[in-house]
């Protein structure tokens, strides 16, 4: 039934799911042990790589795109420094509507020092005196207000797994609404696949604080992999003359999705019951396909889990959707309509910064309202536990209502529509990827020791 105490209907409360902060490359040494300050400067040369994959898929807009995308000069008027400013991002948040981010690291200023698919592989020493930095600058951050800027804490076990279990109730301490695993666990070289029992510490405080895990795009990628790859990709272009190839740093099976079916197979979601996890920036529309053959798979293997991968994944999982496309709500009924977060993905290009109500308009057209507050905000303040009465409120003077959203697809400027579609994919479909789900399937159930009947991924 639609909210009809005020015109319009009472303001939606939007919480982005995703969203991104980190510091200038250099800023991070302030955050580090003395001991490590001198290795900084490798991390900061680094990032003449990264920003240069920045630069060639679309960072900064160009004058022409600023034209269409930045009408209210949110872009030009410096808005970037809100990757770091805190007071600055809270006017940022404000402007778009939303009244609370969970927040991610990286983005087109920076990666997280020596921890992220940006930086070139070091030893495991450096790897978590980056993760220390990154977390004290991210607490200091968030504590402009704690409950709007909800912070994930990064994690760097390996081989101490006791230490990530530490992160994990400083992380709950701190105040912050999710963790990583280590970024790139399973890759080949560095960490365990998660279903090993050495991260059982790991899933132990994670059950026992209550804290989701998040699984971000990217993990599952070998650490240094990204800069190789645009260095490689950069002398092609200047060989060619052309920048056509630049896309295929994107390419390759979607390895982000393999902690499905690794936490349910290996036993990890039946010895921690509580275990929460949130497959974000990964999109949705996998989802229904994938769910269906790994019961397809389930049946075959003689039913060697507890529940079926759909329950685990009722019981267990949600997706920040960030950017949602039309597939990704397309199929919000198959993965259920409340296991669907929305993000602005801020700063990144492909987000919906600064045109998030124009955006939410084409994708919410014809999604009933009662679906739009899940998707929009209530999923994600369960999902996270977050002071429902103090976002509502804020969302008094801030949200949209919404007759501002739904049914208004037809108001968008058009050419806002292509840049959308040239950006972040709006009309595009999922990759299922089911031979991918397989073969790494077969893979994982070989290591942990189940059954393996030959099943088609047709």
């Amino acid at each position: 039934m639609k909210d009809t105490e005020s015109p319009g209907g009472t303001p939606i409360t939007l919480v982005s799911a995703d969203s991104h902060v980190g510091l200038p490359p250099k800023e991070y040494k302030k955050y580090f042990e003395a001991e490590h300050h001198a290795a900084v400067d490798a991390y900061v040369d680094d990032h003449r790589f990264y920003h240069a994959a920045f630069r060639k898929l679309g960072y900064p807009f160009s004058t022409t795109e600023l034209e269409v995308a930045d009408t209210r000069g949110a872009i030009s008027a410096g808005g970037i420094v809100g990757f770091f400013d805190p007071v600055r991002r809270l006017e940022i948040v404000q402007e778009e509507g939303v009244v609370a981010e969970v927040l991610h690291p990286a983005g087109p200023i920076s990666a997280a020092p020596f921890c992220d698919q940006g930086t070139r592989r070091v030893p495991d020493e450096l790897r978590a005196a980056g993760t220390r930095a990154y977390n004290r600058f991210l607490e200091e951050f968030c504590s402009t207000d704690r409950r709007r800027l909800l912070g994930v804490a990064l994690t760097y076990p390996y081989p101490d797994m006791e230490a990530a279990a530490w992160t994990v109730r400083w992380a709950r301490d701190a105040g912050m609404a999710a963790v990583f695993p280590a970024r790139f666990a399973g890759a080949a070289g560095d960490l365990p696949p998660l279903h090993d029992r050495s991260w059982d510490p790991f899933w132990a405080a994670l059950h026992d604080t209550g804290l989701p895990v998040h699984i971000h795009a990217g993990h599952g990628a070998p650490q240094g992999r990204f800069i190789e790859m645009v260095e490689q990709l950069l002398d092609r272009c200047e060989e060619t003359g052309s920048d056509a190839e630049f896309a295929d740093l994107f390419d390759g099976p979607p390895v982000e999705r393999r902690p499905l079916w690794q936490l349910m197979w290996g036993g990890v979601f039946d010895r921690f019951p509580n275990l929460r996890v949130v497959f974000t920036e990964i999109r949705g529309d996998w989802v229904s396909a994938t769910l269906t053959y790994l019961d397809l798979r389930y049946e075959q293997t003689g039913r060697p889990m507890r529940l079926s991968p759909s329950e685990y994944w009722r019981r267990h999982c949600a997706i920040g959707a960030s950017f949602m496309r039309r597939s990704d709500l397309a199929a919000r009924n198959a993965i259920g309509a409340d296991r669907v977060m929305f993000g602005t993905d801020y700063p990144h290009t492909e987000g919906t910064w600064p045109n998030t109500m124009d955006y939410l308009r084409l994708v919410l057209d014809d999604v009933d309202e009662s679906e739009a507050r899940r998707i929009l905000g209530l999923n994600a303040i369960e999902t996270y536990g977050l002071d429902r009465t103090y976002l509502d409120s804020l969302a008094v003077g801030l949200g949209p209502r919404p007759h501002d959203l739904l049914g208004r697809a037809g108001d968008v400027d058009r050419r806002l529509v292509d840049f959308f579609a040239h950006f972040n994919g709006l009309h595009k479909t999922g990759n299922e990827a089911l031979d991918f789900v397989a073969a790494s399937l077969d893979e994982d159930l070989a290591t942990i020791g189940a059954a393996r009947p030959v099943l088609s991924a047709s």
